[in-house]
């Protein structure tokens, strides 16, 4: 989905999947999940809730692994995770993980731990790695 006029839709649906955000932009999603990406997303019914409309990128690797970029908090749902997160890291600019797990709870990235790995990095989108 694409919207690139002044009227962006509040509610669309994907692969059968309810996605809601007050600004979208943009969405792309695989049909099996593995992988969505968006512009301006609140919430992905059954996946992901965002603690504002943002910019993000989900990827689960082969391995289960899922990376996140992203520039706002995010909420991954259990059922998308497939079991509860057990580790969330932070990549670091010399490509180290740092664990963050910490400061997240329940599959949770909060926005104030995208912020402060926003101006470690000095980056906007900041890449986490979530094991469940």
């Amino acid at each position: 989905m694409v919207a690139p006029g002044e009227t962006t839709p509040k509610r669309v649906t994907l692969n059968g999947i309810e996605i809601e955000g007050k600004h979208m932009r943009y969405v792309q999603m695989t049909t099996d999940l593995n992988e969505v990406c968006g512009l301006g997303l609140a919430q992905i019914s059954g996946l992901a809730i965002f603690s504002e409309p943002g910019t993000f990128h989900l990827k689960r690797t082969p391995d289960g692994t899922i990376r996140v970029t992203t520039n706002t908090g995010i909420s991954l749902t259990d059922q998308w995770l497939g079991r509860p997160a057990r580790r969330i890291e932070a990549l670091t600019l010399d490509n180290q993980w740092r664990d963050v797990t910490e400061y997240c709870q329940h599959g949770s990235i909060p926005v104030e731990v995208v912020q402060e790995w926003t101006e470690r990095n000095q980056r906007t989108l900041v890449d986490f790695r979530v094991n469940a």
